[in-house]
């Protein structure tokens, strides 16, 4: 199997290289297989007798799970002379439950690059300034903010084909050292010889309970973007901002909305111990932009609306964020896990929900639901308890894959595949219609 494009390494030549593996790795779609090339579609065998496949076996067989991808896609990147490694991130839940996520990361022109195919709502391309940030970003997307204290990441010292990934991981990994990027700004100048003290917040939605107001804490924020998002009484215009960043080496804490309001808006961060921080430059306020105004809730229905500002660079080692105009995707879903209203303001959710007069709707935001497990959304609409079954049909010599309600035993959907590579892609919808996670192989069914 050829991996290699035979060319000189160029500018121009790295932009093949991205549309050769996009190519490649578009064919692929998820699968998980056994030691001698069996396709696995039992989900309680898939940890137990999946093997990583090599990336000719990846390639024929145009199916692998996020192991095998990442290392099809370390080979094409490493065969055209860049330089990747292989990552790993996983988190732990109150079930003790450890989803876990394998990808690739490589470094081109002073840029860190994770180059992502298996995870479907990240694929593509994403750059970065550097490892920390990226590596950062990852376990913000991939990792729920309930679990972000069990959130780690690894370097993946190598992969073995034809083990166990579980082995694999056991035996093969070193920790990263994955303390984010974080900034603060202020209109004073900060002593740097002395360590911060961290307090509580002194703002109207701490004054007024809607914020936390027993754990004392020091603010950061992911990006000077992020840090500059505003109550929209606030005027900000002109103001001359300094710039720092923290020196430490402990948690952070990622609080949620009940915590801080505004955190699904700033992303903000917590440091919970005394930290000294350096000047980093200093930014001047523009004006505000008016098409994103993100909105809020805080305590039961009250709505707060921030302002997105401009800036320019005054002096120090800063590089200007992009104005992200995307933030404020909203959906509804509801307790069937249909969703509706992708990418929508909040209003439009909350006036969909009114005029349907629904306990059984809810608004979301598009992030947070992206990232939020099954049981988190069965938890969040007292789910009644569904799961998956299929079987071999011998009446149509075929599977039978079926959405059943446990409490009743009854069939709510199905549908005939005719192999195992049909009943795969079923089984998958039918997860994401209907958010199910318990998936069973029943016996053959004759009628």
């Amino acid at each position: 199997m050829k991996f290699k494009i035979f060319d000189e390494i160029t500018e121009e030549y790295a932009g093949t290289i991205l549309n050769f593996v996009n190519n490649l790795m578009g064919q692929i779609e998820f699968g998980m297989f056994d030691k001698d090339g069996n396709e696995i579609l039992d989900p309680e065998d898939f940890y137990e007798n999946t093997v990583i496949q090599s990336p000719e076996d990846t390639i024929n067989h145009k199916k692998g799970n996020s192991v095998d991808q990442a290392n099809l896609e370390y080979w094409l990147l490493k065969e055209n002379g860049l330089k990747p490694d292989i990552y790993y991130v996983e988190y732990t839940t109150k079930d003790n439950i450890t989803p876990s996520h394998m990808f690739v990361i490589f470094k081109h022109n002073d840029f860190y690059n994770w180059y992502e195919h298996a995870w479907t709502e990240e694929k593509g391309l994403h750059k970065y300034k550097n490892l920390s940030e990226c590596l950062f970003d990852i376990k913000r997307k991939f990792c729920p903010i309930q679990y972000s204290n069990t959130c780690k990441v690894y370097m993946i010292k190598e992969l073995k084909e034809g083990t166990n990934p579980n082995k694999v991981l056991e035996r093969k990994i070193v920790r990263i050292n994955d303390n984010p990027t974080l900034v603060m700004l202020t209109e004073k100048e900060l002593n740097t010889d002395n360590e911060l003290l961290p307090t509580i917040p002194n703002n109207y939605l701490t004054e007024l309970g809607f914020e936390d107001t027993i754990q004392e804490r020091l603010v950061f924020y992911p990006s000077i973007q992020k840090a500059l998002y505003r109550d929209s009484f606030l005027n900000m215009k002109n103001k001359v901002l300094t710039v720092y960043e923290p020196i430490y080496n402990s948690l952070v804490y990622s609080p949620s909305k009940y915590e801080s309001p505004t955190s699904e808006i700033t992303d903000e961060l917590w440091i919970m111990k005394p930290v000294k921080v350096r000047k980093i430059g200093q930014i001047r306020v523009k004006n505000p932009v008016k098409e994103t105004e993100p909105t809020y809730v805080y305590g039961s229905n009250n709505t707060g609306t921030m302002k997105t500002w401009d800036y320019e660079i005054l002096n120090g080692n800063l590089v200007k964020d992009s104005i992200n105009k995307n933030y404020n995707k909203y959906c509804v879903i509801d307790n069937n896990k249909k969703i509706y209203f992708e990418d929508t303001s909040r209003n439009k959710c909350i006036r969909y929900i009114k005029d349907n007069n629904s306990r059984k709707l809810k608004c979301i935001l598009k992030p947070t639901y992206s990232m939020m497990t099954d049981k988190d959304i069965a938890y969040m609409f007292q789910d009644k308890g569904l799961k998956i079954v299929y079987s071999n049909d011998l009446i149509n010599d075929c599977i039978k894959v079926s959405v059943i309600d446990n409490k009743n035993n009854s069939e709510i959907d199905s549908e005939l595949c005719y192999d195992t590579s049909e009943a795969r892609y079923v089984i998958n919808c039918f997860r994401q219609q209907y958010k199910i996670r318990k998936v069973e192989k029943k016996n053959d069914t004759k009628n």
